[in-house]
């Protein structure tokens, strides 16, 4: 029995993801393939309601000029994500039209070393104290990424 329990703790803690954050950003790191939580992201993204407006693979614009200059290319796989919801644009940009760079919101996800993934979210910084939208987009990004993770550490621990 003691044996089932350290094994079971030992799953849980492999597929456990680490939350930091600041002022301006808020970082998610897992250790999980990246392909597996593209692939999960987009999904949830769209489940969420959002809309994927860009994908940049910047590992691969990265690569290429690695190689050109002879250097080593920093990330594994990177990719920034841009997305939107019209109903939150609507809500922002009413508030305050300058509100309009912030569409759409991204995340950055990349992995330096094999199955080691960080995913980036950059807090929206209001342009104006009365404006609230952005800090409510601030409380709907993490909770989209935390679902996301929760999920993968669900299904991974089976």
């Amino acid at each position: 029995m003691k044996s089932i329990f350290i094994v079971f703790l030992l799953c849980v803690s492999l597929f456990a993801y680490e939350k930091k954050q600041n002022d301006r950003y808020i970082t998610y790191t897992i250790n999980t393939s990246y392909d597996d939580l593209m692939f999960a992201l987009l999904d949830e993204v769209s489940a969420s309601g959002f809309v994927l407006a860009y994908q940049a693979n910047i590992s691969k614009g990265l690569n290429n000029i690695s190689k050109l200059l002879k250097k080593k290319n920093v990330f594994i796989n990177a990719r920034k994500i841009g997305f939107c919801k019209s109903s939150l644009s609507l809500k922002m940009m009413q508030e305050n039209p300058k509100n309009m760079m912030f569409c759409p919101l991204s995340l950055a996800i990349y992995e330096l070393k094999k199955n080691h993934i960080v995913i980036l979210y950059q807090k929206i910084v209001p342009l104006r104290k009365k404006d609230k939208v952005v800090l409510q987009i601030n409380k709907i990004i993490p909770k989209l990424i935390e679902n996301l993770l929760d999920d993968i550490e669900d299904y991974k621990s089976f």
